[in-house]
């Protein structure tokens, strides 16, 4: 690869969109970005996992072991050749969470300076083990990047107060990419509508609250057949195939769903012009991008009061909180909205006006470029 001239390389560490996942979303965008581009080289080191291995996420399998020993070797090949000045590493959660601090670590030995992007979704649960020798290895690797990115106020004073306080820690929100920030901006008329299309974006999973969905489809469809529900994405761990195939028969044999399958590009964002409410009743996240695209194309929400959720929304004005777990609220909540287009679309319109605010592409990459620039 030839050098740009005078560009100081990045190093972007993480999976793509092949996999889904906010991780390979914000990648994606960080790797596209425009502004970026214009100051500096942006290199990556794609962690995607093969697909023969989606079975063994999260696991000690030896697989896992080697993927990872291969990985780091091509880590110290980009460190040795081609000898980036910054390295942009997502810090995630449960096994993945220590090989991101093998990574940073390496790169601060190699002289490189460390953006530890946070993202886990169960980060919590590795920071308050019970264990002292695991949050003892939680401040260690969290102390590594020379800077780190949270997602939200709440989750920088989390880590400033229960990690350590002696982190650097700033505040960069979500976006979306450039496909959805041009979408914000023409939104797609839908007063002709006679369905109207819930959609769930992320992977399927218990985690994601998949299986609660699909028990509150009959719920709906029984008082609302006008109602019809949209769940892409591919599984989340090879564990819960069974589980999650044998919903999905269930809920088949109601009728008014379809699974896509993994959906990126012009085809996910097809899917969210053509829907009428979003719907995540997950019991983990952080920050979801799924649902910065749905504010972005002008979407209610209805959501669980989970990670940064409760701090960037407003119940009644930008969605509607359901208890993690409960199908009939879920059922309920998608109900009212069915029934109702106005409330709809004044729920969008708020909605779309907060993305707008806060979280708006060149915001975030402006605050992005600011933080390689001060490294520097």
């Amino acid at each position: 690869m030839a050098r740009q001239k005078n560009k100081p390389r990045v190093l972007v560490v993480g999976p793509t969109l092949k996999q889904m996942g906010g991780v390979g979303m914000f990648n994606e965008i960080l790797l596209a970005s425009e502004g970026l581009r214009q100051d500096y080289e942006m290199l990556h080191l794609n962690t995607s996992r093969p697909e023969n291995t989606i079975e063994k996420v999260a696991t000690m399998a030896p697989t896992n072991f080697l993927l990872f020993f291969k990985q780091w070797l091509q880590l110290v090949k980009i460190l040795i050749t081609q000898r980036p000045r910054i390295m942009h590493q997502p810090i995630t959660d449960r096994i993945s969470f220590y090989k991101e601090g093998v990574f940073m670590l390496t790169a601060r030995l190699f002289g490189v300076r460390v953006v530890g992007h946070l993202h886990g979704n169960a980060f919590k649960k590795l920071s308050e083990h019970r264990r002292k020798s695991v949050r003892a290895s939680v401040r260690f690797v969290m102390g590594l990047p020379n800077v780190i990115i949270a997602l939200s106020d709440g989750w920088r004073d989390y880590l400033l107060q229960q990690v350590s306080p002696k982190l650097k820690v700033t505040v960069v929100q979500n976006t979306v990419d450039v496909s959805f920030a041009d979408y914000a901006n023409h939104p797609a008329d839908k007063s002709n509508r006679t369905t109207c299309k819930v959609l769930f974006m992320g992977s399927l999973g218990t985690r994601k609250g998949v299986p609660e969905i699909l028990k509150a489809l009959p719920i709906v469809r029984a008082q609302n057949p006008t109602v019809e529900f949209v769940i892409p994405g591919g599984l989340e761990l090879g564990s819960e195939h069974d589980l999650i195939e044998q919903a999905k028969t269930e809920a088949l044999k109601v009728g008014g769903v379809v699974f896509p399958g993994i959906v990126t590009g012009q085809a996910k964002l097809d899917l969210f012009k053509d829907a009428d409410i979003f719907l995540l009743p997950s019991y983990n996240e952080n920050f979801p991008i799924a649902v910065l695209e749905a504010m972005a194309s002008q979407l209610p929400l209805i959501v669980t009061p989970v990670g940064a959720l409760p701090e960037a929304l407003q119940e009644g004005a930008h969605c509607f909180f359901v208890p993690m777990g409960d199908v009939q609220a879920i059922a309920d909540h998608v109900l009212c909205l069915a029934q109702d287009k106005t409330l709809r679309e004044t729920i969008g319109a708020a909605n779309l006006a907060l993305y707008h605010e806060r979280y708006a592409l060149q915001v975030t990459m402006n605050k992005i470029k600011a933080i390689y620039s001060q490294l520097l």
